[in-house]
C-alpha cells in the first residue's frame, strides 16, 4: 500500500486520502467555508451583471416599447403600469436567456409588482389581505 503525508499535519495516510482522521473534520469544514465564499463571489458577479442589464439601452428601449404597447396599463389590475416585470425571473435558471423575450414581459403597477415579489400582501375583496409569497405562476 502506498502512503503519503497528511496535507495538514504530516502524519502518514494511505495514498488517495488527503487528511488523517484527526485533521479531517477541520479540513472539511474549511473546504466548505471556502466553497461558500466562492459561491458568494459568483452570486455577486451575477448580481452585478443583472444590474448592468437593467441599466442597458436595450432593456430601457424594450421596456418602454412594451409599456407603450399595452397602453401603460397594469396587466393584472388595470391601473397605470409603472414597470415591466419578467414572468421568468432574470436571476433564475432559464430567465437570463429570456431577458429580452417580448413574451416573457408583463406590465405591472407598483402594488402588483410588490405582491409578485412577496414585498406586500395582496388585497382581496372584503377588505382583508392574503399572503401571496411564492404565488408566482412560474
Amino acid at each position: 500500500m502506498l502512503i503519503k503525508k497528511c496535507a495538514r499535519c504530516g502524519a502518514l495516510v494511505p495514498y488517495g486520502v488527503k487528511w488523517c482522521e484527526s485533521c479531517k473534520p477541520d479540513a472539511e469544514a474549511e473546504e466548505q467555508a471556502a466553497k461558500a465564499a466562492r459561491l458568494a463571489r459568483a452570486d455577486k458577479k451575477r448580481a452585478d451583471e443583472v444590474t448592468k442589464f437593467y441599466r442597458s439601452k436595450e432593456w430601457l428601449r424594450l421596456s418602454k416599447a412594451y409599456l407603450q404597447s399595452v397602453g401603460y396599463r397594469c396587466e393584472r389590475c388595470g391601473r397605470i403600469a409603472e414597470c415591466v416585470h419578467h414572468k421568468h425571473y432574470v436571476r433564475r435558471p432559464g430567465g437570463w436567456e429570456r431577458r429580452l423575450d417580448w413574451d416573457n414581459l408583463e406590465a405591472l403597477c407598483g402594488e402588483c409588482h410588490a405582491v409578485e415579489h412577496g414585498r406586500k400582501k395582496q388585497r382581496v375583496p372584503g377588505g382583508s389581505t392574503a399572503e401571496t409569497r411564492g404565488r408566482s405562476k412560474f
